[in-house]
């Protein structure tokens, strides 16, 4: 293998690899975003101030996401121990 070989391959490998990183960075960013927006749009039930009523009913359709986290982390709160016997398996 020649040296210009040898270079090439290293090149290929680094542009891989932060292409990798790239889609990593921009899936978290995404998650934040999704976040922040579920804060903007439904934040008034911790004591934020939310957005007025009509722009929030036209954009909490994109929240399909975030309402099934909530109705999970609930159902898991009411039933701790099932929760656990499903982490551990046990039937």
């Amino acid at each position: 293998m020649s040296i210009w070989q040898k270079i090439k391959d290293f090149w290929k490998n680094f542009d891989q690899f932060n292409r990798q990183n790239y889609v990593e960075m921009q899936q978290q960013e995404l998650a934040e975003l999704e976040t922040i927006f579920a804060l903007l749009t439904i934040g008034n039930f911790i004591g934020l101030p939310n957005p007025p009523s009509h722009v929030a009913l036209e954009i909490i359709s994109a929240l399909d996401k975030e309402f099934d986290i909530l109705v999970n982390s609930v159902e898991k709160s009411l039933d701790s121990t099932g929760y656990l016997l499903g982490i551990f398996d046990i039937d």
